[in-house]
């Protein structure tokens, strides 16, 4: 399977709307019929046009709603606020990067999968789950 490479707005628009209650349905029903009105009302001083313009290439699309994403490249604070949107977990700020965060086997998958290649993420077993940190890379 194909991770498809986004950029950070992408990733921002989509779990923003995930967080409002968009679901993946409804962001490729708008995508394909050109209709916003369910975004805006979501979110009503989004700009969905690269969103939108990702369903050009509509299995592509799905493949990033559905089984996920991988960011092109992230930032220190695109990785926080990306983390409060996607997972909406407390975690512990470093200098350079974060730990702490609680996550399931599912989330951890996820987190893996988006993380850009400036980033090593190392995960430790916990009772219910793992708790990740991820560390930025010069």
């Amino acid at each position: 399977m194909t991770t498809y490479k986004i950029t950070m707005m992408d990733a921002y628009a989509i779990e923003s709307l995930r967080e409002k209650g968009i679901t993946n349905e409804i962001l490729l029903d708008a995508s394909a019929s050109g209709d916003t009105t369910r975004l805006l009302d979501a979110d009503p001083e989004g700009n969905f046009d690269a969103l939108l313009k990702l369903g050009d290439d509509w299995d592509a699309l799905k493949s990033i709603l559905n089984d996920g994403y991988q960011i092109k490249f992230v930032t220190y604070n695109g990785l926080r606020n990306l983390l409060r949107m996607k997972f909406r977990k407390p975690f512990i700020d470093l200098d350079n990067g974060i730990e702490g965060l609680h996550l399931s086997v599912e989330e951890l998958i996820q987190l893996k999968k988006l993380l850009s290649s400036n980033w090593v993420l190392k995960a430790e077993e916990a009772n219910d789950g793992y708790v990740a940190s991820v560390t930025y890379i010069e």
